[in-house]
């Protein structure tokens, strides 16, 4: 391809002269024959093109026509005949073209060996018949698109020698040789912008950027619940109308999050596309691909392992646990470390990773972490990338959210968190004890007790069966809230044979009576414990005497039952 060199002045006032005529003169024949598309600047080894519309009604045969730029070097087109409605492509090699271009059958590719090589900056292109008049001509500046791109004419009813009515292809192929133009200015044409508010709704923008107005349109959301990637009818979740929709107009449509999440049987995401629909041709005129998620509950992902203090060959990382029973992808999640959030103090999921029904998820945030822990490569559940993104030593908050940015679980960590008698804390991970207890809890989390110091990717350390027959025991006993000093209550320590459960406590009299229930179906590590001050529910002092609590905790993953009961002294 050569670029014009000689006499850029004179070039200039060709080009200058040119288009001042081509205002004064008619531009256009009656056939409505239109140069619609260029590519005066291709990468590679494709050939320059140009492409024609016939736009009438009636065929054009175009006999011993010509084509000529702005230095008026003529090429002579093969003759041929254009039906109507139908594109065609001139270029000097036909065969590169469809190597290039996968061209559709009918288009025609008209080889015009001798035809002008246009300039990769600006140029005029004229077609005319064989006595000269023209049938349509064109100006393009490169400065409007970019190489490799074609420009697209926008309004086949206007000329094309301005900016105004030339646009860059926004097709993916960066062309559109022999098919309508993604420009293209129709009858009948929207667009539509999507976008959400606070509430999460979603907000489609619709614009009439067609020459008619539209006088009554439907809409329908259709959502590939069931993933087939087939949008169904009978997977229709939303629809409605719009009654008019004035040329350069605009309206805005409203879709409740609340309403449609409802109609998704499952969580998580689900493709959807909205159609408009024209009534009165009863043809889609608009589609938009959409994603939308339906957030899972609260603590479905809940933080279990945090490695924050690490040395130079080694890696920060965070460990996720997943509550539920269903695969959670995680592209598109999000983990923070402010709650008034930069781009640097957020590391968003972009990859296609999921975590496993009651299963461990990995983010580390440097490689250095194969390292220290050899037996993560090749893992799924891992995400190991160096990013910006730190864990601040002195502690800090931590979120992770959804694609919704629905919050899933937080975490304050802080030093203190580690055991008291740990005098080396770099290298050594928060664990946590019971991953289905709150993270907010300090005494839910301590100290990895692994040599290698962390266990990413796996139960943690410290979550472990200490009593395989159970245990439980109260201190002080006997106890009294009649008394001034430390004995006011007593702290009844329990040793589960599960790893977790369901646990309830209830207090009854030696009559039988129940006075208090400390603890109601609560999940509860392997080993806790919880205080009773001698009251009832109603704050109300128990009189000294022998108390019996009653303890049951049933396997999370069983539902097998183990029970135990103590008495407990209130003295005077």
């Amino acid at each position: 391809m050569l670029k014009k060199l000689s006499n850029i002045t004179e070039m200039k006032i060709n080009v200058s002269l040119l288009i001042f005529l081509f205002f004064i003169i008619p531009i256009t024949s009656k056939a409505n024959l239109i140069i619609n598309e260029v590519q005066p600047a291709p990468v590679g080894s494709e050939p320059e093109w140009v492409e024609i519309y016939n736009f009438d009604d009636d065929d054009f045969i175009c006999t011993a026509c010509l084509i000529n730029d702005a230095t008026n070097t003529k090429a002579t087109i093969p003759d041929f005949t254009l039906k109507s409605k139908r594109f065609a492509l001139l270029t000097k090699d036909s065969s590169a073209l469809k190597i290039k271009r996968k061209i559709p059958e009918d288009c025609q590719i008209i080889q015009v060996s001798k035809i002008p090589t246009f300039n990769n900056t600006n140029d005029l292109i004229v077609i005319r018949n064989s006595d000269m008049t023209i049938i349509d001509s064109v100006y393009y500046d490169m400065k409007w698109g970019k190489a490799g791109i074609s420009l697209e004419r926008i309004d086949c009813l206007k000329p094309a020698v301005s900016k105004e009515n030339w646009a860059a292809s926004c097709s993916p192929d960066s062309a559109t040789a022999g098919y309508e133009n993604c420009q293209a200015l129709r009858d009948f044409s929207v667009k539509i912008l999507l976008s959400r508010d606070i509430d999460l709704n979603y907000i489609f923008n619709i614009q009439n950027t067609g020459r008619k107005s539209i006088s009554e349109a439907n809409f329908e959301v259709i959502a590939d619940i069931n993933n087939d990637n087939h949008f169904a009818n009978e997977e229709k979740i939303y629809q409605g109308s719009i009654l008019s929709l004035p040329k350069d107009n605009f309206v805005e449509t409203q879709i409740k999050y609340n309403e449609i999440e409802k109609l998704i049987p499952r969580k998580g995401k689900f493709n959807c596309i909205f159609y408009l629909i024209i009534n009165s041709k009863k043809d889609t005129l608009a589609k938009l691909y959409f994603d939308l998620y339906v957030s899972y509950p609260f603590n479905s992902i809940r933080f279990n392992e945090i490695m924050y203090d690490v040395s130079s060959d080694n890696s920060e990382y965070l460990e996720f646990y997943n509550t539920t029973p269903d695969t959670i992808n995680l592209k598109n999640w999000f983990i923070a470390n402010k709650q008034n959030r930069t781009k640097s103090d957020t590391f968003r999921i972009s990859n296609e990773v999921s975590i496993e029904p009651k299963g461990y998820f990995l983010v580390a945030f440097d490689t250095l972490i194969f390292n220290k822990f050899p037996k993560l490569r090749g893992a799924k559940n891992i995400l190991a990338q160096k990013s910006s993104f730190n864990l601040l030593v002195a502690g800090d908050k931590l979120i992770i959210a959804d694609p919704n940015a629905i919050v899933m679980d937080s975490v304050n960590y802080e030093p203190s968190m580690h055991l008291p008698s740990l005098t080396i804390k770099k290298n050594v991970s928060l664990e946590k004890i019971n991953v289905h207890l709150n993270s907010s809890e300090k005494k839910n989390w301590s100290s990895s007790r692994d040599e290698k110091g962390g266990t990413p990717g796996k139960p943690n350390s410290i979550y472990e069966i200490s009593n395989p027959n159970g245990l439980i025991i109260a201190k002080p006993n006997p106890f009294s809230p009649y008394s001034q000093g430390n004995d006011t209550h007593t702290e009844i320590q329990y040793e589960l044979p599960f790893k977790d459960a369901l646990i309830t406590a209830k207090i009854f009299d030696t009559a039988g009576f129940l006075v208090y229930e400390p603890i109601n179906n609560r999940i509860s590590a392997s080993i806790g414990s919880f205080q009773w001050n001698g009251r009832t529910k109603n704050d109300e002092v128990l009189p000294p005497g022998q108390y019996i609590v009653l303890f049951q905790a049933s396997d999370t993953e069983t539902n097998e039952i183990w029970e135990s009961k103590i008495v407990v002294v209130i003295g005077k």
